[in-house]
């Protein structure tokens, strides 16, 4: 009997990839999504709408569907889901449902950008960005001071993608740029982020040094019980609403090696991905993410069976040549009328 694998969003960039990987390798698809007409819905072998995430009743209707279609795998998706998963890891368990959510340290360091920084800063030996830690007013303050003559960008410390990115500066955006050019970010003065701190209006950021260059990177990270099992260096070389639409695969045994060190602080089960500017890590996503399937090597699946104990094997001649591969992202169209019938 297939497998039955349940992704409770899919409607993201990744979702059409993810479920048709799952559905090539076997597994009987459920898709779910608080949007009626989510991409799933025309995709999975079953689909239902859900409530919003932060609604009172998510997880009883998740758990409900587990039960009802005898879910073997859950794949949680995005930050504070993973995290709530990854604390009652044991109620899908006993489900007899396994979770890929990673492990709780991995999560509770993970989500809390100011928390896993300083975790980096004392416990791993990889290269870090000057940061600071932004909760008050006075501390908005001490980290201008402290990264003076440094270019400053602030993030919230606990956001998904790229939400509430803003580079801060005394220096104007120039006319040219407003009028004639697609800006990638807000650029704030400090007087801008002082008043939005008056009116309570910023939650807890990190503000770090503003890291450039053409080594923008992700590097995945598949592990188990601290080990690195594989890992995979990226380029982001086009970016839309925060994703990654296209990049090249690279060999990078320094990323690699900071991702072994990484895994193994972090006591690392699952899957998730790391992003680079150089060789200094500025985010990690602890979530399944943009991926890369060639051959034997298919991080999704691997993210599935490092948590149910299914082996592993990876034909390093897939791995040589996925190392010279490129993807694209893009879209595409699907015609439905209000019911939800497909033309």
């Amino acid at each position: 009997m297939a497998k039955t694998i349940f992704f409770p969003i899919s409607n993201a960039g990744g979702s059409v990839y993810i479920l048709k990987t799952f559905k090539d390798n076997g597994y009987r698809v459920i898709a779910g999504d608080a949007t009626p007409y989510a991409i799933g819905r025309y995709i999975a072998d079953a689909f239902y709408q859900l409530p919003w995430r932060r609604e009172a009743n998510y997880f009883d209707e998740v758990i409900r569907i587990i039960k009802q279609e005898q879910v073997d795998v859950y794949v949680s998706s995005g930050e504070w889901e993973s995290l709530q998963v990854a604390r009652t890891r044991d109620k899908f368990l006993a489900l007899g449902c396994t979770p890929t959510a990673a492990n709780l340290k991995t999560l509770e360091l993970g989500v809390d950008k100011c928390k896993l920084f300083h975790f980096f800063k004392e416990e791993v030996d990889i290269p870090l960005p000057l940061f600071h830690s932004v909760e008050t007013l006075e501390d908005f303050e001490a980290g201008l001071v402290k990264m003076r003559g440094v270019r400053i960008c602030m993030k919230p410390a606990v956001a998904s993608g790229s939400r509430g990115f803003i580079e801060v500066s005394d220096e104007p955006i120039p006319p040219e740029q407003i009028f004639s050019k697609r800006l990638n970010h807000l650029v704030v003065t400090p007087d801008y982020v002082r008043d939005a701190f008056r009116k309570n209006a910023i939650p807890k950021m990190i503000m770090m040094e503003f890291l450039e260059g053409e080594d923008n990177l992700n590097a995945s990270l598949v592990g188990k019980d601290g080990k690195l099992i594989y890992s995979c260096v990226h380029t982001r070389e086009a970016v839309k609403d925060g994703l990654s639409t296209r990049g090249r695969i690279v060999k990078n045994d320094e990323i690699v090696e900071y991702n072994r060190r990484i895994a193994e602080a972090l006591d690392l089960t699952g899957y998730i991905v790391a992003q680079y500017i150089g060789n200094k890590i500025i985010e990690i996503n602890p979530r399944w993410s943009t991926s890369i399937i060639h051959g034997s090597v298919n991080e999704f699946l691997m993210g599935v069976k490092v948590w149910t104990g299914e082996q592993i094997d990876i034909d390093p001649n897939d791995v040589k040549i996925q190392q010279t591969l490129t993807y694209e992202r893009y879209y595409e169209t699907l015609i439905h009328d209000d019911q939800g019938n497909q033309f």
